[in-house]
């Protein structure tokens, strides 16, 4: 919805102001474009090397070399509007013989309330199917900077964030890690707006 509806409202709003004059500025579509504008994520590229948000929250979650996945659950008190990523790995246990991992060698799945999902795959691999995990570089974004620009509003009233990680190549092949994914966040007003962001 971001970034495609603003266009729209501007456009019909100029095109029932040329058409009636005075009489289109009805008080509702102005607070409708007001809401639309303000939820808006139009130009937010230019933000990529510092993204504005005020709080951080951190999904950690440990991956041991016999595990086949690792899950990590974040729970928000109210709702909130993801600005950006950031994921790191550390290893655990440099002593074992195993390869360290990258953040290209292994995959996640990402999922809001256990219903909506931020992921997305579709093919098979040696780990088996790969529905919904994708290689966790992508959600990271360009390095070095602030990590991957989300602008996604999590609109329930308490969102549950659930991250499933995994190797590639699956269990047996990488030392154990502590992963974390840290998320730049601003909680949501009553108005669809972020606050720190009016």
């Amino acid at each position: 919805m971001f970034g495609s509806r603003l266009p729209f409202e501007v456009l019909s709003f100029i095109a029932r102001a040329e058409k009636l004059g005075s009489r289109a500025f009805d008080p509702e579509i102005l607070k409708r474009l007001r809401r639309v504008a303000r939820s808006s994520w139009e130009g937010a590229y230019v933000a990529i090397s510092a993204p504005v948000a005020e709080d951080t929250w951190e999904i950690r979650t440990q991956l041991d070399s016999a595990d086949s996945s690792a899950n990590g659950q974040l729970t928000f008190d109210r709702p909130v509007r993801v600005v950006a990523a950031y994921m790191s790995i550390v290893v655990t246990d440099p002593a074992s013989g195993l390869l360290v991992p990258t953040l290209d060698d292994l995959e996640l799945l990402l999922t809001v309330d256990n219903q909506r999902q931020f992921t997305q795959g579709t093919q098979t691999t040696s780990t088996g199917s790969s529905r919904g995990f994708v290689t966790a570089t992508a959600m990271q974004g360009a390095y070095p900077g602030p990590g991957r620009m989300f602008g996604r509003a999590l609109m329930s009233p308490s969102p549950i964030l659930n991250l499933t990680v995994r190797p590639k190549r699956g269990a047996g092949i990488y030392k154990p890690i502590d992963f974390r994914m840290s998320l730049m966040c601003d909680y949501v007003r009553d108005n669809g707006s972020a606050d720190g962001n009016e």
